[in-house]
């Protein structure tokens, strides 16, 4: 099922496979639409400082999801992404029992650069993702930052025919 750097048999339904793509997990802004010329066009938004660490981090999932994956699925995927972050020092130790991390970066903007960064490489196209969960938490200490995921094959459900629920 799983790989762990050697090329092998892509994963089969119900298989997963889990890397680990170091860095700090970037999120990807939403388009926002303006006038220009009576004409409405979407632009990206975001900052440079945001354009390059999503191109950083971008990076470190595409290059990690090569080695990872065989080649990429062809029909639905479950996509697991655990975002692992850096704790700040100053921290209390009450903030430290805590392990869920409940500030921005959102959780939906990370997996949207997250996806896109695997577009080709994990999957042949992002609309595939069927399923997906987002978990956001705080590095345990000495843990480096950046993103557990794990792409997993799912079986395809057809709808039973109405002779079929009928036993005929």
């Amino acid at each position: 099922c799983a790989r762990s750097g050697a090329r092998g048999v892509q994963a089969a339904v119900g298989c997963a496979v889990r890397w680990f793509a170091p860095g700090v997990p970037a999120p990807k802004g939403s388009a926002r639409a303006v006038m220009s010329h009576g004409k409405p066009r979407l632009l990206a938004s975001g900052s440079t400082a945001n354009k390059h660490a999503l191109k950083s981090w971008a990076a470190s999932v595409g290059w990690t999801a090569k080695v990872a994956m065989v080649r990429p699925l062809d029909g639905p995927v479950r996509v697991l992404c655990e975002f692992v972050f850096a704790r700040p020092k100053s921290h209390t130790r009450a903030e430290r029992a805590v392990t869920s991390k409940i500030t921005k970066p959102d959780a939906d903007k990370l997996l949207r650069s997250t996806l896109d960064a695997m577009t080709g490489l994990a999957y042949v196209d992002d609309a595939q993702v069927a399923d997906m969960r987002a978990v956001k938490r705080w590095a345990a200490e000495g843990e480096a930052c950046g993103a557990w995921i794990t792409v997993e094959a799912i079986q395809q459900e057809r709808p039973a025919t109405p002779g079929e629920e009928q036993g005929q």
